[in-house]
């Protein structure tokens, strides 16, 4: 466990790649606009939160750590979700509030332990019907304008929580 946020930082130290049985990393309100590469040595990680830094995207070697399961990249200056997220077949959780992401993927709906979405502050426009495979979604979080929009593509949404500002 490593909890570093808050703390100003304006970029990682390399031997944070060191750390291969590091199970949670948050780095969340800091000045960070880049992730090194040597993240993609963390192997174990299962929780990652970077939120609320400096990000204008996400590195591309995110996409090899594989085991995570919580990943909140949200108040960062992202435009989309990255391709490399669909490697994550083990992901609980994603949050993405507060970007400047306005269209979901459809493969979103290809993750079956999905429980948690949190879209908040974004100017979401549709969101994929391939969201009514989430069968193990159980909670939302979005704007309340939002709510109607995947409530309209899951069948069940009685049974999921929506936390909407």
């Amino acid at each position: 466990y490593l909890n570093i946020g808050g703390n100003g930082l304006t970029e990682f130290n390399e031997s944070i790649g060191s750390l291969i049985r590091l199970k949670y990393l948050y780095f969340d309100v800091n000045q960070i606009s880049t992730i090194p590469d040597c993240i993609s040595n963390l192997s174990s990680l299962e929780t990652l939160f970077c939120k609320d830094n400096k990000l204008l995207e996400l590195n591309q070697s995110i996409g090899n750590l594989s085991s995570l399961k919580m990943f909140f990249f949200g108040k960062n200056k992202i435009d989309s979700i990255p391709d490399f997220i669909r490697n994550f077949s083990s992901l609980e959780s994603i949050g993405f509030s507060f970007t400047n992401i306005t269209t979901l993927p459809d493969w979103l709906g290809d993750f079956d332990s999905l429980r948690s979405l949190d879209s908040l502050g974004n100017a979401l426009s549709s969101v994929p019907s391939s969201l009514s495979n989430l069968t193990s979604l159980i909670e939302i979080c979005c704007n309340q304008d939002q709510q109607i929009l995947f409530e309209s593509v899951i069948p069940d949404h009685e049974c999921i929580d929506f936390y909407c500002n």
